[in-house]
């Protein structure tokens, strides 16, 4: 585990602002003790660095970056400390921590909506319902429940739709997939012909079932790029700089494969 930075100096490096390739979040993986949940994901799109704290948050941001529509996600997002202050002293709660680190939000997700407009969605991600919903007696579950509602108040004074989501509901079928094709999204990753069909599917030039099975890859190469004419067919819709780098890349290893 690295070392934590203080509160002071996470404000003066802009942990928590800025957008994009230049966005930091509050909270990095290594700073956190774990049981090895945690991970550190390379957006295929923008290339910074996410810092996932939970398999299940890794999973929904696979799911999440996969929509065209969304144009960022930040994750780890600090929430105005006064505001959250605020909110709990009018539920008559103990605010999170130690009164001067803020709280934060799993992922906060920049999209374009069916107008055309820029919009914004928080999501808590957690294990299951029981975290929240079980047993009220149980402290643990009871706090979990005055935690959420200072974010879930936080958003609403804010105008910005929030969500709970729930491990064990999402798609990890979907997720593992997305996680495996967006691995070869970059064109320097393509040198063989298999490499060129994640591409392809990363770049979402072949369109298949992501949702029901894991991926048949014998099969889809068969199906796409079983024969140097489907491989030709494929390579004609794809851009020519791009077609040309991959052609290169792959030459010898096709003309192995095919002679």
């Amino acid at each position: 585990m690295a070392r934590r930075m203080s509160i002071k100096r996470k404000y003066q490096t802009g942990r928590g602002t800025n957008k994009g390739v230049d966005y930091a979040p509050w909270i990095k993986a290594r700073e956190i003790s774990s049981i090895g949940t945690k991970g550190i994901i390379k957006d295929w799109k923008d290339g910074r660095q996410r810092h996932l704290l939970s398999q299940n948050e890794v999973r929904f941001y696979y799911i999440l970056r996969w929509n065209d529509r969304v144009t960022d996600i930040r994750e780890q997002f600090p929430l105005e400390i006064e505001k959250t202050k605020k909110i709990a002293a009018s539920f008559g709660v103990k605010h999170p921590g130690n009164g001067i680190d803020p709280m934060t939000t799993d992922l906060l997700v920049d999209y374009v909506d069916e107008k055309g407009m820029i919009r914004q969605k928080a999501y808590s991600i957690k294990n299951d319902r029981s975290v929240i919903f079980g047993d009220i007696e149980d402290l643990s579950v009871a706090r979990a429940v005055e935690i959420q509602r200072i974010e879930m108040s936080y958003w609403k004074l804010n105008q910005i739709p929030f969500q709970i989501v729930f491990g064990d509901e999402m798609n990890h079928v979907l997720a593992s997939n997305i996680a495996v094709v967006t691995s070869f999204y970059d064109t320097c990753t393509v040198n063989t012909p298999q490499s060129f069909l994640l591409w392809l599917l990363a770049h979402k030039y072949i369109k298949v079932d992501m949702e029901s099975m894991p991926l048949d890859f014998p099969a889809l190469m068969e199906e796409y790029l079983g024969s140097p004419e489907k491989i030709a067919q494929q390579m004609r819709v794809i851009p020519a700089k791009v077609a040309s780098l991959i052609e290169m890349n792959m030459n010898d290893v096709m003309c192995n494969k095919f002679k």
